[in-house]
Order: C-alpha cells, then sequence, then structure tokens
C-alpha cells in the first residue's frame, strides 16, 4: 500500500503540462548544461 505522501507526489505529477514558452529559457538551460559538465559549475546535496 502506498503512502499518503507518494500518491500526493504522484497527483501532483500528473498535473503538469508543458511550458508554452520554453524556447525562450531554452538557452539557459544549455548553459547550465554545459556549465556542469566542464565543472565551471557543481551540483550540491542539501
Amino acid at each position: 500500500m502506498r503512502s499518503r505522501r507518494e500518491i500526493k507526489a504522484s497527483e501532483e505529477v500528473a498535473q503538469r503540462f508543458p511550458c508554452e514558452d520554453f524556447d525562450e529559457f531554452k538557452p539557459n538551460f544549455e548553459e547550465v548544461a554545459r556549465q556542469l559538465k566542464t565543472g565551471e559549475r557543481q551540483t550540491v546535496k542539501y
């Protein structure tokens, strides 16, 4: 049996929808991906 927290999380995912103006922000995601790959930027656990 799934916990209430798991059920709520799956319901939130089911309500997501694509960002219509993603193309406007896509270069930002690509730049961050490049920086992660080169080591210029790092992920941090918190």
